[in-house]
């Protein structure tokens, strides 16, 4: 006897997996207002990558 998943599952996981991500990314962002210097950190090593990556003749972004 052949079991196949059936499609509604995989669409349920799939939407419970991407309504995870967005829970998980909105609190990312509440924490990083909440945390004074958090976001100038991670934009000043967002700009340090960039700077490196133009050292190596990258165009990443």
């Amino acid at each position: 006897m052949n079991r196949k998943t059936p499609p509604a599952y995989v669409v349920h996981r799939s939407l419970i997996f991407a309504l995870v991500a967005v829970v998980a990314l909105m609190i990312g962002f509440i924490i990083a207002d909440m945390v004074p210097g958090l976001s100038a950190a991670v934009m000043n090593a967002v700009e340090g990558m960039r700077q490196t990556w133009q050292g190596f003749d990258w165009e990443l972004f």
